[in-house]
């Protein structure tokens, strides 16, 4: 069978492919583990070529010529594609599209992070990007639904993988358009602040047993080691190994939210869940 590609069916089918590395990433919460890391890299670098070949289809349905770098050659037979920079300079030049200030600069950062990622070492927190795909698929959006009218998927020739792909599109947007994130999870804005102020509270290094006993809380990221000593191996989960709690969303190496309160903190008497053991802990010390 003939594969006949397009510089719109090409952005598209990157697209798609962006859309399954970022759904696959949200299976696992762990930020730490490859597969997590993996995905989401893979899902930025797939966006960023999807945005690169809608910006050429664009040039090339103004006029062929203006996807190639030098077009004043005498032959283009071989020539080369023009950068992501320069086809962005070519849509503003060409099209009476105007690219927001933000809006380029983000732009500009999301081809060096795909660059980097396909070409050289970089440095970038794996909750950031998040960010980025999201706020990268509105930028794609706002160019797409400018020069072309609503996405054309009848070349998969399969009506339920359209729709599916469709609805999944139309689910991230709207997390983007109704979410924050922070440290790598999705919160409305009075989620967030909710937990902002909490984390603005006094949270305590010590507990008391009875009132009386001081005894320390436990870090989290410490939870398997205690297990273990406790011999409470069953217990052992890789929920205490992400880079944030699932829950209070501390960062690994500090205490668990005491104010939230937090569900997988685990006291440090028994190696119970905190909140429902029986242990009578509390943050004041009877007075002698």
């Amino acid at each position: 069978m003939d594969l006949k590609l397009n510089l719109l069916q090409g952005s598209y089918d990157y697209l798609i492919n962006f859309l399954f590395s970022y759904k696959a990433s949200e299976k696992d919460y762990n930020t730490q583990s490859y597969y997590h890391q993996l995905k989401l890299k893979s899902a930025l670098i797939d966006l960023c070529q999807a945005y690169e070949l809608l910006l050429k289809q664009i040039l090339y349905s103004i006029q062929p010529n203006l996807i190639y770098t030098d077009i004043d050659k005498k032959s283009l037979l071989n020539a080369h594609t023009i950068s992501f920079r320069n086809a962005i300079n070519r849509v503003r030049n060409f099209t009476n599209y105007e690219f927001e200030e933000q809006e380029e600069k983000f732009l500009n950062k999301f081809n060096e992070i795909r660059n980097s990622f396909v070409h050289f070492e970089t440095n970038i927190k794996v909750d950031e990007l998040k960010d980025y795909c999201l706020e990268g698929l509105d930028y794609y959006f706002k160019i797409h639904d400018f020069f072309v009218s609503g996405i054309n998927l009848d070349f998969l020739k399969d009506k339920r993988l359209e729709k599916k792909i469709k609805v999944q599109i139309k689910e991230i947007r709207e997390i983007r358009q109704n979410h924050v994130f922070y440290r790598g999870y999705a919160f409305s804005k009075e989620e967030l602040e909710f937990l902002l102020n909490l984390q603005k509270k006094d949270n305590p290094e010590f507990l008391y047993v009875n009132g009386e006993q001081e005894i320390k809380r436990i870090r989290f990221g410490q939870e398997n080691h205690i297990f273990s000593e406790m011999n409470l191996n069953e217990m052992i989960s890789d929920l205490y190994e992400y880079t944030y709690c699932s829950e209070c969303k501390v960062p690994l190496g500090e205490f668990h939210l005491y104010s939230y309160p937090c569900d997988l903190e685990v006291c440090p008497n028994c190696g119970g869940q905190l909140i429902s053991c029986n242990c009578n802990l509390s943050v004041v010390k009877t007075r002698q």
